[in-house]
């Protein structure tokens, strides 16, 4: 049986998952690590998407709404002598080069980036980040120099999201196999349950396919937007269900 049968049967027949106990373990491994790849892949679209999203908004912010600047010993020099205020879209730019603000200023808004008298700062959801001008050793000076960095971590962009999709997936797959040696265990208990005589090996290969109905229906409505009321608990009860509703399909011990 192919790895997309394997995964098609495994979504609607106890019985063709209870026959997986026979499977070798490499083939079973394998199946887990695609169904992880599957898994990431609505979290993975939107991910890049919002990360482009915010990227250009940054690019364009930096190009149009932020005036010309110099740093110099640490501090920021501008032609603007009282502290300003700039709104691009949705986004607050808070410009002072005077010390009068400081980065809890920023807390008024919700998305904000400030350019303080020794310190760049930005809060996006109520978290507020600093960077100090001191530790760019001498990198952005100017708004040129800003404008050229945010050009070249764009151009990298690509890049940056691919490694982050790839840490997504290791992170991804490893919690899946815990995951499976978990409902294994539960195992243990149906299997004196049912009078069943499992050891846990077969157990874990039979739960790496109980796990591809929920994993399958939470991955859709994540990819259609759709919010899953206590999806956590969903997950479980169904992975265990089809991993009991397996282990009745497979003969009694005599």
């Amino acid at each position: 049986m192919t790895i997309i049968q394997s995964w098609w049967k495994s979504l609607y027949s106890p019985k063709d998952i209870a026959i997986k106990r026979f499977d070798k373990i490499g083939k079973t491994i394998l199946y887990v690590f695609l169904l992880s790849l599957f898994s990431i892949i609505p979290a993975s679209i939107y991910s890049s998407q919002d990360v482009v999203e915010v990227a250009n908004e940054f690019d364009e912010i930096v190009k149009t709404s932020i005036p010309e600047f110099e740093i110099v010993d640490g501090k920021l020099n501008t032609d603007i002598s009282t502290p300003t205020t700039v709104v691009h879209n949705n986004t607050y730019i808070l410009i002072d080069s005077t010390g009068e603000w400081d980065a809890s200023e920023l807390n008024q808004y919700d998305q904000s980036i400030g350019l303080l008298q020794k310190e760049f700062a930005y809060n996006i959801g109520g978290t507020i980040q600093t960077l100090p001008y001191t530790t760019l050793n001498g990198m952005i000076s100017s708004k040129d120099d800003f404008v050229n960095f945010v050009d070249k971590m764009i151009s990298i962009l690509p890049l940056l999201i691919a490694l982050i999709i790839i840490a997504s997936y290791i992170f991804s797959a490893g919690i899946k196999f815990i995951e499976i040696s978990i409902i294994a265990l539960f195992g243990l208990t149906f299997t004196r349950l049912l009078n069943k005589n499992l050891p846990y090996r077969k157990l874990w290969l039979l739960s790496a396919y109980a796990i591809t109905l929920s994993v399958t229906f939470l991955t859709l409505m994540h990819l259609l937007n759709i919010t899953v009321v206590y999806s956590y608990f969903v997950y479980w009860f169904v992975s265990l269900t089809m991993l009991y509703l397996s282990l009745r399909e497979i003969p009694a011990k005599q």
